[in-house]
């Protein structure tokens, strides 16, 4: 998939592989943390990270995954879990998309809305890398090297225990923390950036460099 509102096709694919698989149910992308809305079945994009292949062949392409978090809310609670079956068996069938093992109700909770059923969905997404043409060397070339580094952390609730599922921002970058309440990011290196994280309505913020593990620790009650 390529072109720069790849991520945007990329929703719009999401929305009408369940709304084939789904009848008699609302199916729409909604604001990540828009509670009101009276949709049967809401993709909210959690957010997105570099493909563990970022690059293939020469480097003329990009990858990225995106992160959905679809529930469902309706009033039958028996139609409520036919329809969170239905989605996850329809992304398994499907290319381009799967499932994560992340859990969409604590998922819910880390970011301050009510829990629903559903799951966290997985989408594999390409742009091609856009080469602009060298200038005329006028001048003897000057190199500047700007390295890039993991910034790896942790969350932590009351005694130290991981926290899973909390909602973890970096600038314009998020991400969930996984079952041992970790998280990665990509940033410059020797740089000092702000972290913050969030579940269940407590939110927490750190200063953090790579090379050094972030530890948030969030007010949570025990």
């Amino acid at each position: 998939m390529g072109g720069a509102d790849a991520a945007g096709r990329s929703t719009e694919q999401l929305v009408e592989l369940l709304a084939v698989h789904l009848d008699d149910v609302s199916v729409a992308p909604v604001a990540l943390h828009d509670s009101a809305s009276s949709v049967d079945v809401a993709l909210r994009m959690l957010g997105c990270a570099p493909a563990h292949h970022t690059h293939r062949g020469t480097g003329s392409r990009m990858a990225l995954t995106l992160s959905y978090l679809v529930t469902v809310r309706l009033d039958d609670p028996v139609a409520e879990h036919r329809v969170a079956a239905a989605i996850a068996f329809a992304v398994m069938s499907a290319q381009g998309f799967e499932l994560s093992d992340r859990s969409a109700a604590e998922t819910c909770v880390a970011i301050g809305l009510p829990p629903a059923a559903g799951c966290v969905i997985i989408a594999s997404i390409e742009q091609e890398r856009v080469m602009p043409r060298a200038p005329l060397v006028r001048e003897p070339a000057r190199i500047k090297i700007s390295p890039a580094d993991w910034l790896d952390g942790i969350v932590l609730g009351p005694g130290d225990v991981p926290v899973a599922g909390a909602y973890v921002r970096l600038a314009d970058a998020a991400t969930v923390t996984g079952p041992d309440g970790r998280f990665r990011f990509r940033v410059p290196a020797e740089t000092t950036v702000e972290v913050t994280a969030r579940a269940r309505d407590v939110g927490a913020s750190v200063q953090a460099k790579p090379g050094i593990p972030a530890r948030i620790s969030l007010p949570l009650e025990a």
